[in-house]
């Protein structure tokens, strides 16, 4: 079977756990001997040669910071869509594939879109996140961002290029006419709110690679790792829907109202949303957390479990969360979570079974469950034992076995 992949981003520039997924399942097709090219953007610079990757597409994106705005005319929006359109055009004239996979392709205007929605090939969109419906309903996704107070979502950013990339569409919010595979229900979900239906759809799993887990390594969880002194973990990107800020309030409660301070915060994740991570800093200042957080790199993939080994309990306080990797490899390499009942995450982690979960902006009820974690052993071991089976079920082969069923059935 022959599949192009088409993705805005793409390794070695990553942003986020989608570019490396995206990869992951490309370079997993190949092994089954599949005939796999991927059409990229040639946002970051340049990249290593792959005789296999097209790194031809153009970016409606800061090529400083890929979270400021892009400031473009409509006549250069307009010109950069239609090199892109017959950029696609040519690379599939030249693979002649039988799939056309669709990643996210935010940053990559009305004219390209329109172009796959529109395309006689067989084109398959990965929805694990909200670029599409933020296309085509524009509105919904705005007001759904402005509830979660988040400042890299605010509408006049986002209508001014949504309006200014999408002007002169015909097309309405009900009218996808291609088939698309959601990361999870939540996914499913948000895009019949947001009134997008598609020809056919069904809910994929993202999955790890627990080959990367070496499960002799794993500790065990009735103990604490350092004399007494509890370190907590936030993995993760440094951007405001993934909820720092929120856990940041809960440590101040858990000094102030429980007189709890032997503890240790390590956010550990990338910090390429520069306002976000100064807002942090002034955050921690004004809470007077300074002896109390560190902010480091993130670690490589497949360093993540040797990571997660390393700390007591785990923190995943997102906003809004499609499905998160990284929760899963949490679960998977057995460190106690406190986790968010945010979007996916509820498909990921039971509460009291697998995690303890608690209400996104509930700053008390996130401290009640640290709280309640730091001071029972016996049910930070309960939950390491069974996250480690129940995650089982999110694996990368399994993922891929789900996918391929999909595209033989649709040939």
């Amino acid at each position: 079977m022959k599949i192009l992949f088409i993705s805005n981003l793409y390794p070695p520039v990553v942003f986020g756990g989608y570019e490396k997924l995206c990869s992951l399942i490309a370079d997993k097709f190949s092994e089954r001997g599949h005939d796999v090219t991927v059409l990229t953007s040639d946002y970051g610079g340049e990249a290593d040669y792959n005789p296999g990757v097209f790194r031809e597409l153009k970016l409606l994106a800061n090529e400083d910071d890929i979270y400021k705005e892009c400031k473009m005319s409509q006549e250069e929006i307009q010109f950069v869509g239609e090199n892109n359109v017959g950029v696609c055009r040519k690379v599939i004239d030249e693979q002649k594939p039988d799939i056309v996979f669709v990643w996210n392709l935010y940053f990559l205007n009305k004219n390209f879109i329109e172009f796959l929605i529109t395309s006689e090939e067989k084109v398959v969109f990965f929805l694990s996140d909200n670029w599409l419906a933020s296309s085509f309903n524009v509105d919904f996704v705005v007001d759904y961002f402005d509830k979660l107070s988040a400042p890299r979502l605010k509408k006049d950013r986002l209508v001014s290029f949504f309006k200014r990339s999408l002007s002169g569409s015909k097309m309405t919010a009900c009218q996808i006419g291609q088939r698309a595979i959601f990361s999870s229900d939540y996914m499913r979900e948000f895009y019949g709110l947001a009134g997008l239906s598609f020809t056919e759809s069904t809910t994929i799993y993202n999955g790890i690679n627990f080959s990367n887990i070496d499960v002799g390594k794993i500790v065990p969880r009735g103990g604490l790792s350092n004399n007494g002194e509890v370190k907590l973990l936030f993995a993760g990107r440094i951007v405001h829907i993934k909820g720092v800020h929120v856990l940041l309030e809960s440590l101040k409660l858990l000094i102030s109202k429980y007189g709890v301070n032997n503890f240790r915060l390590t956010i550990m994740g990338d910090v390429s949303d520069k306002d976000y991570y100064q807002y942090l800093e002034g955050r921690i200042r004004d809470l007077g957390l300074e002896e109390f957080v560190t902010i480091k790199a993130p670690v490589k993939e497949e360093d993540l479990c040797e990571e997660f080994q390393k700390y007591d309990i785990h923190i995943f306080p997102s906003l809004y969360e499609p499905f998160s990797l990284t929760l899963i490899y949490a679960l998977a390499c057995g460190i106690p979570s406190v986790v968010s009942k945010a979007g996916g995450n509820e498909e990921i982690a039971i509460d009291n079974e697998t995690a303890l979960l608690y209400d996104p902006f509930d700053t008390k009820g996130l401290a009640d469950r640290i709280l309640k974690l730091i001071n029972d052993g016996d049910l930070r071991n309960r939950l390491s034992q069974n996250s480690q089976v129940f995650a089982k079920r999110f694996n990368m082969e399994g993922m891929v076995d789900s996918i391929e069923k999909y595209f033989i059935d649709l040939k």
